[in-house]
């Protein structure tokens, strides 16, 4: 998957998030105010300016080194999500 192999970072203001509603963010720099499910919402909250992989993103949230492959995708269909919603950016390594 291509997608395994790209580096993921913001290079833009933190999105401003509503502590009452959870995975509802508003992007200072579009304007737009987006509706994250559990999963996006999570990603979001660890991702910042330094490009990582989807291996690092797995142990900042995990602690551990690989996920199974089925929730890998599901990480790697998240972040191209927040990417289409330009929430966060990619790079290929």
């Amino acid at each position: 998957m291509t997608a395994d192999r790209r580096l993921w970072f913001r290079n833009r203001p933190d999105c401003l998030s509503d502590p009452v509603c959870e995975g509802v963010c508003f992007d200072p720099a579009t304007g737009e105010t987006h509706f994250l499910g559990d999963l996006p919402a999570l990603l979001l909250s660890v991702i910042d300016s330094e490009p990582v992989s989807v291996d690092r993103l797995t142990q900042r949230l995990t602690g551990a080194d690989a996920i199974a492959d089925d929730d890998r995708k599901k990480m790697i269909g998240a972040l191209l999500f927040l990417e289409a919603a330009e929430l966060v950016e990619s790079r290929f390594e």
